[in-house]
């Protein structure tokens, strides 16, 4: 599971094959703060008090030192992560936010390209505008 911050708080972006649209965590819940203090992948049953719960990993997504983000490992029952396999996990979880600049980037660029073309009315212009003025102030 993968979850972004938002205005409102870390909302779950991707969950694999569950679907739980709409998920929003507060982004003072224990499993952020520890996050954003300790700056390392953190077996959820080390953060009491998460509404994540207790079981799998957390591991940290930053971009320029601002936690963006966590992604959530649950192994399969029985198992655990192998430490070759926590590693994988966290440099993963350091490419996301990256990954997500760029796609950010490239959806600004086809924003200005519509402007300039004529091809975004007045009114889309303003609305799309004021979102990602939004999504902008929520991502530091």
């Amino acid at each position: 599971r993968i979850y972004a911050r938002q205005a409102a708080g870390y909302a779950l972006v991707s969950a694999g094959d569950h679907r739980e649209d709409g998920l929003i965590v507060d982004p003072d819940d224990p499993l952020f703060l520890a996050l954003r203090s300790q700056r390392q992948p953190l077996q959820l049953a080390a953060v009491s008090g998460s509404a994540l719960g207790a079981e799998g990993w957390a591991f940290p997504m930053r971009l320029r030192e601002v936690l963006t983000g966590a992604l959530i490992a649950i192994p399969a029952p029985g198992l655990q992560f192998a430490p070759d396999e926590r590693e994988a996990l966290a440099t993963l979880a350091g490419e996301l936010p990256l990954a997500q600049a760029m796609l950010r980037a490239r959806e600004h660029e086809r924003f200005i390209a519509g402007i300039a073309d004529g091809a975004i009315e007045a009114q889309a212009l303003q609305a799309r505008a004021r979102q990602l003025l939004e999504a902008s102030a929520t991502r530091g």
